[in-house]
């Protein structure tokens, strides 16, 4: 009896594994397999975001030619500013900086601002490992460029600009007032330097530094020399400064917002192309459970036809 009672156990054990095996097996690739109304629900989702992306597209688009043609205008008004005022090299500190960072409030723009936040974290970097490097000064316009910097570097925070150009293009009264903001910390830092991305082509933007300079730098210029002034000159020199810097910050702004509307171009025609690619994947998924299962219905059906003749 006690043969028997162990063989029976033994038979139930195997009895009990090679019942319980199969069903896992079947339960683990049911949860791994989507069913035809998940299926369909991932379609429907898809295709929306597709539409969504194809209108973020065209109103990129669309955006993008009014800021070319606003970007050609301030170009056309910094060439007599400059020819004035000669332009500086690109700068790369080794002292105290004041870095003035233009990006803008709104992302699904690829990269466009995280370029901004990374050349303001070398040139950081760069300070730390010279010698005579000191904490630089960070002045914000937008709040992307303020997102990437702020858990690390909020320290270095000056002064952070927010919902400026956010609903249509920075106008030269709102680059005033930037420049005002610039110039009233600029002679705490040994040197204002201005980071932004220049607009280069539809689907090219370069990452730029330029030296903004200070009042003494503009107030030295020969130019000037063969010219009378009606009242003080110190003065006169001064709103020169001014209007000058004012008209960097917009042309700046404007190649900013140009590189901006152009990546998101790219951006949303790249996640539409996406898209795309993912939704033929899963109609294609959700065509061969659709087959499978009628296929299975059919034979079920055939199966029982055949049961019932020889019946």
């Amino acid at each position: 009896m006690l043969r028997n009672a162990t063989q029976t156990a033994a038979v139930r054990g195997v009895f009990t594994r090679a019942t319980a095996t199969p069903a896992a097996a079947f339960n683990q690739q049911r949860r791994g397999m989507a069913t035809e109304q998940q299926l369909k629900t991932r379609i429907k989702s898809v295709v929306n975001i597709e539409k969504i992306t194809k209108a973020m597209k065209m109103v990129a688009a669309a955006k993008l030619r009014s800021s070319e043609a606003a970007l050609i205008t301030a170009r056309k008004f910094i060439v007599g500013i400059e020819n004035a005022w000669s332009e500086e090299a690109n700068a790369v500190s080794t002292t105290k900086p004041l870095f003035v960072a233009f990006s803008s409030d709104k992302g699904l723009c690829g990269g466009v601002h995280s370029v901004v936040a990374k050349a303001l974290k070398q040139q950081t970097a760069a300070l730390k490992e010279s010698e005579d490097g000191e904490d630089p000064g960070f002045i914000v316009f937008g709040d992307r460029v303020k997102a990437g910097l702020e858990r690390t570097y909020g320290d270095y925070f000056v002064e952070t600009v927010s919902e400026s150009g956010k609903s249509k293009l920075i106008s030269f009264g709102q680059a005033c007032d930037l420049a005002d903001i610039a110039l009233k910390h600029q002679g705490d830092f040994k040197e204002t330097i201005a980071v932004f991305n220049k607009f280069k082509s539809a689907i090219a933007y370069e990452t730029t530094m330029k030296t903004v300079p200070t009042l003494a730098a503009d107030t030295e210029i020969e130019f000037f020399d063969k010219f009378e002034f009606e009242g003080n000159k110190s003065d006169v020199m001064k709103q020169y400064h001014e209007f000058r810097t004012a008209c960097r910050f917009y042309h700046w702004s404007m190649e900013a917002a140009t590189s901006e509307q152009s990546a998101r171009m790219t951006a949303m025609d790249n996640s539409s192309k996406n898209a795309k690619e993912m939704l033929d994947e899963l109609e294609l998924v959700y065509n061969r459970n659709r087959q499978s299962r009628i296929t299975t219905e059919l034979t079920e059906i055939i199966s029982g036809a055949s049961a019932a003749e020889e019946v």
